[in-house]
């Protein structure tokens, strides 16, 4: 078995070759990772600075207690954490230092799998995913914990991009967010926001809470705090004093840059406190725009300060939309016909706890993750694929029943049946939850899936064969590819 410091020297001499094309590069799957900063790592990095700070790497990862003594067993993750002392240290004594020590944590990184990736359709590549998974502890936090929790995603070079339900436990990219080119793409923090819904907040977009305005309220502080993770991210990158590319994108998504305004992302992130205040502002802010605000508003408005230029960062017309959806959306929570379906579904109590905890807290840099991170477990992934399959069956039929009874076309036989059926799903969900993933219960939920679809024909439901499409998961491939 090949060193460490064997195959991390080879994969930067790989690497180093291939950014000499920088066509090439930016054209290939690797180059679209790594994309511009560990372009210019490579280019600018020759082999004798590369192996001087590949020695200094591994005796500080020996120094520390953490001997990096193989790529192939054990940790996947810990060493890419433990490494970011040595980054920090290179970064003071400026960029000279910085590049090369960001050379080696990317091949350490490559070397160890990279994020472990919960894509699923065309080979779509995240722009900037090793970086952010070497740099960002909190990007790394919502990738691997996504991941464990059998979380997808699905990417297709066509389409309309459909409307994000966060609750079934995947998302679609289409173009504009994909950008369609070789191989297909997606700048890491349109990826890492949608991520972070289904992470932190995915079961609550079911569950109703004391009323339909509380419920708007606490939806759209939710909305708002996956928002303010582009601050955190800022953070986490700038901390390094080097005017890092992958920042770019960050300072675009400003409603300032329309302007050329300074960014008020990067002027904030170096100041904790202003991290934390802007964080607070933002969330209070958008509470202003609900037409119903409730007690959970006052709560989070309380004496926030709200900052003359927090306009540049969110505009008030995106607050007002985001205010609008979380009152739509909790319209359609509390229909009485969908809870009566979604109801049946155990709760996940990580996200009541966000929802709740959100309201009062922020997001600190830097503490993710915490002193011991998560490591990827495959078969904690391959139970929460078939967990999210049943589930999103349940939410379908909680849909379709709802949008019969709206038209008058759910007889009350037909919503018995499928109340049994959906019971029936549950059970399977719940002995999923217990005993763990398994090809016989991939199977199971595709026969519940056609067996819902038949209820509908069996009642004779108009356009049956519509409604029965939408048990149709668009990323169903992936629940046997984990098996």
């Amino acid at each position: 078995m090949a060193s460490p410091r064997r195959v991390l020297r080879e994969l930067y001499r790989d690497l180093r070759t291939r950014a000499a094309d920088p066509q090439s590069w930016i054209c290939s799957p690797w180059g679209a990772d790594l994309w511009i900063d560990g372009l210019t790592a490579f280019r600018i990095v020759t082999p004798e600075t590369f192996d001087a700070y590949l020695s200094a790497a591994l005796e500080f990862l020996s120094k520390s207690g953490h001997p990096l003594r193989a790529l192939t067993e054990g940790e996947a993750v810990a060493p890419i954490a433990r490494l970011d002392p040595f980054l920090a240290t290179a970064a003071e004594r400026g960029p000279g230092s910085f590049w090369p020590a960001l050379a080696v944590g990317l091949c350490l990184v490559r070397a160890l799998g990279g994020a472990p990736r919960v894509e699923t359709g065309d080979e779509m590549v995240i722009m900037d995913d090793s970086l952010l998974f070497l740099l960002s502890p909190s990007y790394r936090g919502i990738r691997l914990a996504a991941y464990n929790a059998g979380l997808r995603t699905r990417s297709h070079r066509t389409g309309k991009q459909p409307v994000f339900r966060p609750e079934y436990g995947y998302f679609r990219l289409h173009p504009p967010n994909l950008v369609d080119a070789e191989p297909p793409r997606v700048p890491y923090y349109n990826y890492s926001h949608d991520l972070a819904h289904l992470v932190l907040f995915g079961d609550t977009y079911l569950r109703p809470v004391v009323s339909s305005e509380i419920t708007a309220s606490l939806l759209l502080n939710a909305e708002e705090t996956v928002c303010t993770l582009d601050l955190v991210l800022m953070a986490e990158l700038a901390r390094f004093g080097v005017e890092l590319h992958a920042l770019s994108g960050l300072k675009k998504l400003e409603a300032g840059s329309y302007e050329e305004k300074e960014s008020v992302t990067r002027r904030v992130a170096g100041d904790p406190e202003q991290t934390t205040a802007y964080q607070v502002a933002l969330k209070a802010a958008a509470q202003l725009h609900l037409t119903a605000p409730s007690a959970v508003s006052e709560q989070i408005v309380g004496s926030a300060e709200i900052p003359g230029d927090l306009a540049d960062w969110f505009h008030p017309r995106t607050q007002s939309m985001h205010a609008a959806w979380g009152e739509k959306l909790a319209r359609r929570i509390w229909h009485p016909v969908f809870q009566r379906f979604v109801s049946f579904l155990p709760p996940q109590p990580e996200h009541t706890e966000n929802l709740f905890r959100f309201c009062r807290e922020t997001f600190s840099p830097g503490t993710w993750d915490g002193a011991a991170p998560l490591e990827p477990c495959p078969e904690s992934r391959r139970k929460g694929i078939l967990v999210h399959r049943m589930r999103f069956l349940v939410i379908r039929a909680a849909e379709v029943a709802a949008e019969l009874a709206d038209q008058g076309m759910a007889s009350e036989a037909l919503l018995e049946d499928l109340t049994r059926w959906a019971l029936e799903t549950v059970d399977r969900l719940v002995r999923v939850q217990r005993e763990g993933g398994s090809n016989q219960a991939a199977e199971h939920a595709d026969a519940l899936a056609g067996a819902a679809a038949s209820l509908l024909v069996r009642h004779q439901v108009p356009e049956a064969d519509r409604f029965a499409r939408r048990f149709d998961d668009p990323a169903a491939a992936s629940y046997r590819s984990t098996q």
